[in-house]
């Protein structure tokens, strides 16, 4: 054990009081991830929802309730945020546990009920996913037998005309995880993570 001043002499502990930090943490939860529910906040940050809202009520300059098309409310986003057009279609890999995938409660905004046990185990970690538009279409891993490769799902109602973007970014995760260019392999069929007994993410 070290003492903190000694490991972190630049991090001032006395800089923020409690009542201040909570606000500012809620500031750029709601920054970052926004629109967000009152749940989502309370889930990421672990506080109280009557910690949020009063978080909330001394941020009204900051932060402001707002409506969006079959998502129930109210919603919360950052009063400056600038909305852009939507993106064009591109799909990210993004890696196991990825801030975006674990970022809301309320995780129906990301993929269907049906499809969440393809991508979150019993413990609530996420799978490596593929994300297009907002949306998870599919779940993929790196594998080193037979041979180094990339293997991935991607779920039935994920367009068709995507599979090729897809596999550009899964071929480039591929090359960066192993420093070797590697196969990327679509896998047809998969089973939720909780069969047989239940599986981590991580595997």
């Amino acid at each position: 054990y070290h003492r903190w001043d000694a490991v972190l002499a630049d991090v001032d502990l006395d800089h923020w009081d409690e009542a201040t930090a909570i606000q500012e943490l809620i500031r750029r939860y709601v920054k970052s991830y926004g629109p967000v529910t009152l749940d989502d906040m309370s889930w990421w940050t672990g506080m109280t929802k009557r910690l949020c809202r009063e978080a909330l009520e001394v941020l009204s300059d900051a932060v402001e309730a707002v409506a969006v098309a079959d998502w129930p409310g109210p919603l919360y986003t950052a009063a400056d945020a600038v909305v852009d057009p939507p993106p064009m279609a591109s799909v990210a890999a993004l890696a196991l546990i990825d801030a975006f995938v674990l970022g809301y409660r309320d995780r129906a905004r990301l993929l269907d009920a049906a499809r969440q046990g393809f991508v979150y185990d019993g413990g609530g970690n996420s799978a490596a996913t593929l994300v297009w538009q907002g949306r998870i279409i599919g779940v993929w891993q790196t594998v080193e037998n037979p041979e180094p490769a990339v293997w991935y799902h991607r779920f039935a109602e994920a367009p068709s005309a995507l599979r090729e973007e897809a596999e550009v970014e899964l071929a480039a995760a591929g090359c960066l995880y192993f420093d070797r260019p590697v196969d990327v392999v679509e896998v047809p069929e998969m089973e939720p993570l909780g069969a047989r007994g239940g599986r981590s993410a991580m595997h």
